[in-house]
């Protein structure tokens, strides 16, 4: 019985996966510039991404990209050899994490990219065209391409947990707008409560072993939620205090 019992749940795991084609698979490109002549479109096409969604509130979607970057034939390293051979397709997994705005990567049809426009998108959670960048975490190597995004569909459950029942495509068009805006009001009111009360926060955490224990008491002080905690500890990261800043300036 157990035998049987584990090979319907092995059946039923991959009648749930998306088919490798299911969805487009977008050209990588550095800086997702799209080459203008086709000589530099062979230099400069280093692999595959697919970046699909799945919704994990009713205001918050988290986008996971699995990535095949080419790994080509070299006689010498770092020396580059036109035309060479693929001889592996490396498969990574990144995850996006509350997206912000469009479910897509924005395309550059030059290299006048606006850096600081993309660096402000991608520190208030929007998708910008440095995201193709981002490698994290490596699975494994391919001798096909097909294979390798066959092996993207099962990771992409197993670590991104998208499969047919709850995908969202690339591209979709929202419809959590307004809980968005919700959402940033209140993050805005959060920041203000933590740069006039973020004194308070620490020395009630230095009062425990773990912040996490101190949860229920900083709620208490600063008459927030005890979800939003979670929110008050991530200010102390920079990279997120200066996101919130921008967002509250730009909501003056």
């Amino acid at each position: 019985m157990e035998v049987l019992d584990l090979n319907y749940r092995r059946e039923e795991f991959e009648n749930i996966l998306l088919k490798p084609d299911s969805f487009e698979w977008h050209k990588l490109y550095p800086n997702n510039v799209v080459p203008f002549h086709e000589d530099m479109e062979k230099h400069l096409h280093k692999g595959y991404y697919l970046l699909l969604f799945k919704r994990i509130n009713r205001c918050r979607i988290d986008g996971s990209m699995m990535t095949i970057v080419f790994q080509k034939e070299q006689c010498n390293e770092a020396e580059y050899i036109p035309n060479a051979k693929i001889e592996a397709y490396n498969l990574f997994y990144h995850r996006f994490e509350d997206v912000r705005g469009p479910l897509e990567i924005p395309m550059n049809q030059d290299d006048g990219i606006n850096m600081i426009k993309e660096m402000k998108d991608l520190s208030s959670g929007k998708l910008s065209c440095y995201c193709v960048n981002t490698r994290d975490e490596f699975i494994r190597s391919y001798r096909s391409l097909e294979k390798a995004k066959k092996g993207a569909m099962y990771w992409l459950k197993v670590r991104g947990g998208i499969d047919r029942k709850n995908v969202i495509p690339y591209g979709a068009i929202r419809n959590d707008v307004e809980e968005m805006k919700k959402k940033e009001v209140r993050e805005n009111e959060l920041y203000k409560i933590f740069i006039t009360r973020y004194a308070d926060v620490i020395e009630t955490i230095k009062k425990y072993d773990y912040p996490g224990n101190a949860a229920g008491e900083v709620a208490d002080i600063l008459g927030i939620t005890r979800d939003e905690v979670g929110f008050i500890y991530d200010l102390f990261d920079p990279t997120v205090f200066v996101a919130l800043r921008l967002q509250t300036i730009e909501g003056k």
